[in-house]
């Protein structure tokens, strides 16, 4: 799973308190129902800003959040699977470089 500091959206230049959501949405939530929020909006492959999710909260509850936190996720997980074999294509080209330079 994926780690994000407990309670705080960092991101898309503003920060969020899960209380600041709470107060959004009308009510308390949980700590983990929180950090599905946060993912969604962290790593969902739709740039989702503060207004969408509260909306999305509001039309579907956590069911809706749990259904596109499973996407989200797997979108990050490639994410940083591309990010792993860019580097290593850009380590393999400069290898490839260098042995170019010595002829």
């Amino acid at each position: 799973m994926v780690k994000i500091q407990k309670n705080l959206w960092q991101t898309k230049g503003k920060n969020m308190l899960k209380k600041e959501f709470e107060d959004f949405i009308g009510h308390e939530i949980t700590d983990d129902q929180f950090k599905s929020v946060e993912n969604v909006y962290n790593y969902h492959p739709v740039n989702l800003n503060v207004d969408e999710m509260v909306f999305l909260w509001q039309l579907g509850g956590q069911t809706m959040i749990e259904f596109l936190e499973e996407k989200a996720l797997s979108f990050h997980s490639l994410e940083k699977r591309k990010e792993s074999l860019t580097a290593e294509l850009e380590k393999i080209q400069a290898e490839m470089d260098a042995m170019r330079e010595a002829y």
